[in-house]
């Protein structure tokens, strides 16, 4: 998923037509009024889809099977649901158009960036590998699945939520110094990372 800049996504105010400031839960007076304003805000939006999604990846990330990569499909629905109704922003960054070609290219990276780090870490004596006799195909695919599932709602939460709210508010150097201190560290913690 590559990084948008607030200009492809309107005026950046996140306000609808016609969320003037009457009263009522629709408008500006009252706690539906502020409450709505707020989901509205950059960090409300942000939240409300981190929150979403983190619910979809959670509920699916230890699944069997194909579970975590449907669970990714969920949450890009979740996602461009949080966007448009409750940031009133569009989605370029999940448009289906090119989308195939991306994610071949993409992957085709990451997976070239992932063997060249296992051949070092192996050659330098990090790694051994045995075969556990389930067979080749299954375990890929599970691998696979997994790894869909997690790659996809991380760059959702990260790249697509909270990098675009604090480009929003605070401009590209620090939304991308931020958001990435926090990916860093929620790697950092995660259990493989510490032991």
């Amino acid at each position: 998923m590559g990084t948008t800049s607030t200009a492809e996504h309107g005026t950046g105010s996140g306000t609808a037509a016609g969320s003037g400031t009457g009263s009522g839960p629709a408008g500006g007076s009252g706690t539906g009024g502020r409450l709505s304003r707020a989901a509205r805000s950059p960090l409300g939006w942000m939240l409300t889809g981190v929150l979403g999604v983190g619910l979809v990846a959670g509920l699916t990330a230890d699944g069997p099977g194909p579970v975590p990569a449907l669970g990714a499909v969920v949450a890009v629905a979740v996602y461009r649901v949080v966007m448009r109704r409750v940031a009133h922003r569009s989605t370029p960054e999940i448009a289906r158009r090119g989308a195939v070609g991306e994610a071949l290219r993409g992957g085709a990276v990451g997976l070239a960036f992932v063997l060249v780090s296992a051949l070092l870490i192996t050659v330098l004596g990090g790694y051994s590998f045995s075969w556990a006799g389930n067979g080749f195909l299954p375990v890929v695919f599970a691998a696979v699945a997994v790894q869909a599932g997690a790659a996809v709602t991380e760059e959702l939460m990260f790249r697509g939520l909270a990098l675009q709210a604090l480009e929003q508010l605070w401009g590209s150097r620090v939304a991308v110094a931020v958001s990435g201190l926090f990916f860093g560290l929620t790697h950092l913690f995660a259990p493989p990372a510490c032991a």
